[in-house]
């Protein structure tokens, strides 16, 4: 009945609220954190019903939290954390999640996200060239970017230009960045798209542009590795390991 319905959904705020505050006390009590997360475990869990259901309890359980001691302190207990439903949450690769507990890592403004009609030729390539890129990181397939791409070869040469310089910058502001997120364990869509950036026959590119691209794309197959000449100048655009803030 609808009446019981309510009263299961009160309970599991009240038991978040409660685990909530727990996290957020100093210095946290560790014996009262695990006897509240052994009860709001399973309700944290991918398994726990419908994936909106269950991300809609793990946000309110970090706004609660929010409201309590800030974002930072929100996004440092995450990164921090060993409790199962944020490993599960980590090794989900949520692109989302990512880049909230990694947000220091990345900067946040993007030059060519210009909203309105002010927009450039190119920042109206970008915005299609970043849905396609989009697309291939959400569905692991560069059928939609293979097909886009295919296109560009009846363009004139600068028409081209802008085209590619247009995708090197999505491809930078996508996947590049999130390779600055990126653990031991890499998203499906990785494999994809650095295969296809590799090998595709359809762009309209030579040699070393496509070697840019790969780069931008955060794809380390180009670069130097230890030992060859260059390696030192060329790590910089490795970006994967976390340890350094873009922003800074």
């Amino acid at each position: 009945p609808p009446r019981h319905m309510i009263m299961s959904v009160v309970r599991v705020r009240l038991y978040l609220q409660t685990y909530a505050a727990a996290l957020s006390r100093e210095p946290p009590d560790g014996a009262e954190v695990a006897r509240l997360e052994a009860i709001v475990d399973p309700v944290l869990r991918t398994g726990s019903g419908a994936p909106e259901a269950v991300r809609s309890r793990r946000l309110y359980l970090l706004k609660c939290v929010e409201r309590a001691k800030g974002v930072s302190f929100v996004r440092g207990m995450l990164a921090a954390s060993d409790s199962g439903w944020v490993t599960e949450w980590k090794t989900a690769l949520d692109l989302d999640f990512d880049r909230f507990v990694g947000a220091a890592l990345v900067p946040k403004w993007n030059p060519m996200a210009e909203p309105g009609p002010s927009r450039t030729a190119l920042q109206e390539a970008y915005a299609s060239a970043n849905d396609l890129v989009l697309d291939l990181m959400n569905t692991a397939s560069p059928k939609r970017l293979e097909d886009a791409a295919a296109g560009w070869a009846g363009k004139s040469e600068p028409e081209q230009n802008v085209l590619v310089g247009a995708l090197l910058q999505a491809l930078c502001q996508e996947p590049g960045l999130c390779s600055a997120l990126e653990g031991s364990v890499r998203a499906e869509w990785r494999s994809a798209l650095d295969a296809w950036l590799a090998t595709a026959a359809c762009l309209p590119v030579d040699g070393p542009t496509r070697t840019l691209l790969r780069v931008f794309a955060g794809d380390t197959g180009p670069l130097p590795v230890p030992g060859q000449e260059d390696h030192a100048a060329m790590r910089a655009f490795d970006l994967r390991g976390g340890d350094r803030q873009m922003e800074q």
